[in-house]
This record gives structure tokens, sequence and C-alpha cells, in this order.
């Protein structure tokens, strides 16, 4: 009986090999709203060494609603998404693209699919599926949700395999799109919660930014500071507002390229999956690593980041995270949190001694948070700090220091108030959702206006 067991492992080894890791896939990278441009340029710098000679198989990369699709793409660089997609917030690959306009046609093309191959022995009502039917005759989602289950109920899946104690809440999420009788099914390979990386702290009152929309802030605001000032790395980073230090550990992780060191692999379900390859997962660890410079290099003049914050437990938070991350790597950093109001000029900026380049990013309070708020609501405190910026990029103009930043407004109100506080610099605006609101995200750098 133990002979048969090994003999199946083996054939459903051999499947795998020849009908997943040997082939080309389609993989789609979701994006936050607003930032669908800048996901399709960091797949593309993450993939370019993945580009094959043969015409036939040249991954393409694509726009594909809200998400970046990727043609052609070798199962193996797969890995380099999931290790250096900050910016996305879910990776998938696509398991299923067929016709299907009829139930019996569902059920027919989920049948033949070995899905052995593809998902782990868990029980199916524990799966995360979502339907999105558009322009189909199958447009009852619900209904295409429970055809689609009771089809794999009936192919006998293994029973079940025990997890380990952290192991990730969702180890099994699949997107089904029918659009105009053309059916797609894609699996993630990270989770739902794949852009959550557990750097928050979780406090009393404390509002943080989402990871992925961190992470696409500051990777864009890298990408204007290179542009417009040529400097691709600052050695000072500030961050007013900081609360639990989201925008700093992002920039920390952009600018030391160590976020795949840091990686918390028991979050990915793609380890549980049939098709994991740890081998080669551990090998495109090691070649990073390999890549970085050696421990103790430019220590001596590290980048050194400033956080502000009225309250002093979300500093010690924003600073307790650069402590955790030195016991596991040697980040080439340090940092510095201030209890201040960060709308009132603060005397530690000019001990800084700031003589090259500086990166602002902020994203003040507004709304509830500010209901009772001394300073007088989200306009006030936003025409306070737009003030107070005019005032710091004045100073840093003396010291012929680059200066780039980026501010979030809620509204329109908010960003004019910034706006005309920086009139005299240059400006880029660009919009995005956060929690369901229009935000507009100003960036400026220390050019003049033209």
């Amino acid at each position: 009986m133990k002979n048969k067991e090994q003999g199946s492992d083996k054939a459903l080894e051999r499947r795998i090999k020849k009908h997943i890791h040997a082939q080309l896939h389609t993989v789609e990278c979701s994006v936050p709203p607003g930032f669908i441009e800048l996901g399709k340029r960091r797949a593309a710098e993450i993939l370019k060494e993945h580009s094959s000679s043969d015409p036939q198989a040249q991954t393409k990369i694509e726009i594909h609603g809200n998400s970046v699709r990727i043609e052609n793409l070798p199962f193996e660089a797969v890995h380099e998404l999931l290790y250096e997609g900050l910016v996305f917030t879910e990776v998938k690959i696509r398991v299923v693209r067929s016709r299907c306009s009829t139930e019996d046609k569902l059920e027919k093309i989920v049948s033949e699919v070995d899905w052995r191959l593809w998902l782990p022995a868990i029980a199916s009502d524990s799966w995360d599926v979502r339907v999105d039917s558009l322009n189909s005759q199958l447009y009852h989602e619900g209904r295409i949700k429970r055809l689609f289950l009771d089809a794999i109920g009936k192919l006998k899946l293994p029973k079940g395999m025990k997890l380990p104690d952290n192991s990730c809440p969702t180890l099994v999420a699949l997107d089904i799109t029918l659009q105009r009788e053309v059916l797609e099914i894609f699996l993630s390979l990270g989770g739902r919660s794949f852009w959550k990386r557990g750097h928050k702290q979780s406090m009393q009152h404390a509002a943080p930014l989402r990871e992925d929309i961190a992470a696409c802030l500051v990777q864009r605001l890298a990408e204007i500071s290179h542009e417009q000032l040529n400097v691709a790395t600052p050695t000072h980073v500030l961050n007013p507002f900081c609360g639990t230090g989201t925008l700093l550990h992002e920039s920390a992780l952009m600018i030391s390229r160590t976020a795949h060191l840091l990686s918390e692999n028991h979050r990915l379900s793609y380890i549980f999956l049939p098709f994991f390859k740890e081998n080669a997962f551990a090998h495109v660890r090691k070649r990073k690593l390999a890549k970085l410079e050696p421990k103790g290099k430019n220590v001596a003049n590290p980048v050194l980041y400033v956080g502000e914050d009225l309250d002093q437990g979300l500093c010690m938070a924003s600073e307790k995270w650069f402590d955790e991350v030195k016991l596991k790597i040697e980040i080439p950093a340090s940092v510095n949190c201030f209890q201040v109001d960060s709308c009132k000029r603060n005397e530690h900026i000019s001990k800084l001694s700031v003589d090259h380049s500086l990166w602002i990013l902020a994203n003040p309070p507004f709304g509830l948070r500010l209901s009772n708020d001394s300073r007088g609501g989200s306009e006030k405190v936003y025409q306070l700090f737009g003030s107070r910026l005019s005032e710091l990029m004045s100073s840093l103009a003396k010291k012929n220091v680059n200066a780039c930043g980026v501010v979030l407004c809620p509204d329109e109100d908010t960003w004019r108030n910034v706006q005309r506080e920086l009139r005299q610099y240059q400006q880029f605006c660009e919009h995005l959702t956060l929690g369901g609101l229009d935000i507009r995200a100003l960036y400026f750098t220390s050019r003049p206006r033209s």
C-alpha cells in the first residue's frame, strides 16, 4: 500500500513538472486603483531578466482592467513577482481559459481540469471563490459559483491535509471571470492578504495606510525623483504625521532592496499548493542575497529615516519596526521619530545636516480624525502643513539640496491649500482610490515651476 502511494506521488510530480513547471503561463498582478501604469512598469522591471530569445515565447505585459496581465511567462519567473512585487495587491496564475455559454459546458470544462495539480487537499467549503460575470448568458454569479463548486465536488479530490499553525488564512483563493462567453479561472498565489506584509503595529487610534498603496506612492516618488532630479536614492527620508510608520517602512524596503529578505513565507498560499517549487524559491532568495552589498558596507553613511507624530506611542511603534528588522538583516538605515506637530516648524529638521537629498512622504489626518482638533479641521491643517513645507523647501534650496515629496490630499480643497503654498515649485497631481475616496497625490520637487 505504501509503495502504491509513493508511486502515485511520483506520478503526480511528473505531471506537475510537465503541465505546470515546463509551461508558459498567464499571470495577473492586481494593483491599487490609480497605479495601473506604475504596476505595468514595475512588472517589466522585475521580469526584464526573463525575456526569451524565441519571438513566439516573448513575455507580454499588458493592462487588463485594474490588473497587469503577463502572458507567456516562464513558471520560474513567478517567484520574482512574489518576492519583489511590493506594489501588487495580488498575484494570480491562470488555470483555465475556454469558451463557455451553458451550464453543461461549464461543468464539462471544470471536470476536464486535473485539479490535483493545482489545489491542495482542502475541503472546498473553506475556499474563497469570487465570480465576475459580464455580458454573459450565465449572468447569475451566485449560480456560477455553485455550479463550479458542485463540479469540483464530483472529482473526489484527496480528503484533506494537516496544516501548520501559522498557515495563511486563505489557502485556496480562486477568481472566475465569464466575459462574453469567455471563461477564465485564476488561482491566487499570495492569497487575498498578499499585500499585508505584517509591518503595521496594532494600536488604538492608529489609522495605518495600506502597505501596497504606500509601496506604490514610494515607487512613484522614486520615479519622479530620478526623472526630475537625477536622485535615485536619498540621504534622508522625512515622514510627517508618520503614525505607525507604514510609509517609512516601505521606503526602507524599496531603498535597501531587502523586501524579499523579510518576506513571511508562511503567509503565501503558494507554499501549500501542489506545484510549489521549494528549491527554486530558495534559489531565487539566495541569488538576490548574493547581489546585495556585503554586510557593513555603507553603514557609516546610512539613509536616515525621520518620523513625526503627536502620539509618542506611534513614534515608538515606527522605531520598533526598524529595531526588529535589524535582527533579521543588516539594513543600511538609522531612524529617529519625534513627538511634534508636523504643521509647525520643527527645529530637529535644521539639525539633521541634510546636505544632498531629501524625500518627504506625508499622509496628514483628515475627516473624523480632526473633528475635535484645535487646529481648525482638515483644510486648516493642510494649509498650515503646506506653509511649513514651503518654508522647509526654501531653506533646502539655499543649501542646494535636492528635495522631492508627496502629500496625500482627501479632496480638492485640501489639495488646493497645499498646492497654493508650494506654487513656486514643480508639481504633479495624480488620483488614487483610498477607502472609497478620490485621493489626490500631490508630488512636488525642489525645481522651480516653469
